[in-house]
């Protein structure tokens, strides 16, 4: 593989082990989506209808709204609908969700005394396979960028995999490829269900099918529709299906299948 800019890798987070596979052209995402704002969300006694947005994961939004834990989120009865996209962590892009209300801090301080707290950071965990056509890169040599030590210096597994954890606060990473001169980007949390379209396009180019649109690198992202069922066709005839151009359900089973998630 010729040095360079590596695909982006959209990656879902949450459960501890996520994989994705090796990415050889740019992670195709959402354009064009619309979202509420805060202030233009309804709130009631109980909580709050929140629109999911790209790069949102229920880490994040318990961080964000002060939540004791993703459960408070994902077992909700008002969320009841979602349960199965919110047991894969992988929100739906515009779906609404209800945000409970926080409990009343628990944390007790003494007046004109030294108070001491322990704060433990939330992070997500990022689980990613690269590959190139000699294979897994194996005990590949790296640096990323984007922590707060920067670059930090290591090595790809014996299976070419990188396995990290991010602060919830960090939504993109750059990975570069030392000996292989490939810089890569990695967006934490944007990965789409395979049940959207933009969570098809980003499996498919990870696994190396595809055109992309202009914005090279970014999550956003996308494939028109001509482009997006040329490389579906070209998916399906490399794993024995009707070359249809259209994702469905027997498509996207086989490409959940050779993505990993």
């Amino acid at each position: 593989m010729a040095g360079g800019e590596l695909a982006p890798h959209c990656v879902a987070v949450e459960r501890p082990i996520v994989s994705t596979r090796g990415c050889t052209s740019p992670v195709t995402g959402v354009v064009g989506f619309t979202c509420l704002e805060e202030s233009e969300m309804a709130d009631d006694e109980a909580g709050r209808k929140y629109v999911v947005r790209q790069g949102d994961t229920l880490l994040r939004l318990t961080v964000r709204f002060g939540l004791e834990s993703v459960e408070d989120i994902r077992k909700h009865p008002k969320n009841a609908k979602l349960r199965a996209a919110l047991d894969a962590d992988t929100l739906p892009v515009m779906a609404e969700l209800f945000i409970p209300k926080p409990q009343p801090p628990s944390v007790s301080v003494s007046p004109k005394a030294k108070n001491a707290f322990t704060v433990t950071v939330p992070m997500h965990v990022v689980v990613i396979a690269f590959s190139d056509r000699m294979g897994p890169m194996k005990n590949a040599k790296y640096e990323l960028h984007g922590l707060a030590e920067d670059p930090v210096p290591g090595t790809l597994d014996a299976t070419g995999t990188l396995r990290l954890e991010v602060p919830t606060a960090i939504e993109s990473l750059r990975l570069v490829l030392v000996d292989k001169h490939i810089s890569h980007t990695i967006w934490v949390g944007h990965l789409a269900p395979i049940t959207q379209l933009p969570g098809v396009d980003a499996r498919m180019a990870h696994l190396g099918y595809g055109p992309v649109g202009e914005k090279f690198g970014e999550p956003q992202t996308f494939m028109d529709a001509t482009a997006r069922a040329k490389t579906i066709s070209v998916f399906q005839s490399a794993l024995g299906l009707k070359a249809t151009g259209f994702a469905d359900e027997t498509t996207c089973n086989k490409l959940k299948e050779k993505h990993g998630c």
